[in-house]
């Protein structure tokens, strides 16, 4: 009789339990958290566009930095837009990962044809990598 009692107990608090989990609703704050590269990547977007290039520069590793000073961004944006056109917008936002690197690909819309950002991040969240390509068929970033 005792762990007849004890049996539907059991039953009862799993049954309560599965109609509570299932009646939880998904908070939507949490779905639109961004992962901090995404909003790195999307800070660098925008720092290139606004001719920011100091300030874009600011999360770069020590290799990027030596590499890629201010001066030198500038002239790689100014080429990039003077091929493609003026940035207009970014569209699609795709990241991945390769052994212990982030990567975030953001397509971006220019007035002339459309590139893709390639974000490379370290563990310690600086960008290690920075390119632009075609868009052509799916992102080698994954999702």
């Amino acid at each position: 009789m005792k762990i007849k009692s004890i049996t539907q107990f059991l039953i009862a608090a799993l049954v309560l339990a599965g109609v509570l989990w299932a009646s939880e609703k998904p908070d939507p704050a949490a779905a639109k958290t961004e992962k901090p590269s995404v909003v790195n990547a999307k800070e660098l977007l925008s720092r290139l566009a606004k001719g920011e290039f100091q300030a874009a520069t600011a999360k770069f590793d020590s290799a990027m930095s030596k590499q890629f000073p201010p001066k030198r961004l500038e002239e790689i944006w100014k080429t990039i837009t003077a091929q493609a056109g003026d940035f207009q917008k970014a569209l699609e936002v795709q990241t991945g990962q390769a052994q212990d690197y982030d990567i975030v690909e953001i397509k971006c819309s220019f007035a002339k044809t459309p590139l893709v950002m390639r974000v490379v991040f370290n563990n310690a969240k600086q960008v290690t990598g920075l390119f632009f390509h075609p868009v052509q068929g799916p992102s080698p970033a994954g999702s």
